[in-house]
């Protein structure tokens, strides 16, 4: 994972400085057989600002929800369809920019 001072580099990542891989093997070893994260495939994807967003030029920025928060807002840890603005989105059928950091 490159990180400049905070920002995540743009690029398609498989972990996240927080969610790294040491992690994932640390909670290999102590979480069940049937945990959930055991054989889900996660990928960050950060646009050229380093959000887990599109391109500014392809937001539609007039009829966007933006939100910004948290990890949680962010989605650590889940896929970017599980994340909190993708969830909002398919609810109200609109687009939402995720800007959680």
């Amino acid at each position: 994972m490159n990180l400049l001072q905070g920002y995540h580099v743009s690029g398609i990542y498989e972990f996240d400085e927080v969610d790294s891989i040491k992690l994932y093997q640390t909670n290999l070893k102590s979480q069940p057989l049937e945990w959930a994260w055991r054989n889900k495939q996660i990928t960050y994807n950060y646009n050229s600002q380093g959000y887990r967003a599109p391109e500014w030029h392809d937001c539609d920025w007039s009829n966007s929800i933006v939100i910004f928060g948290c990890s949680t807002v962010f989605g650590l840890g889940v896929t970017f369809e599980e994340t909190l603005g993708e969830q909002l989105s398919s609810l109200i059928n609109s687009p939402v920019i995720n800007l959680g950091r």
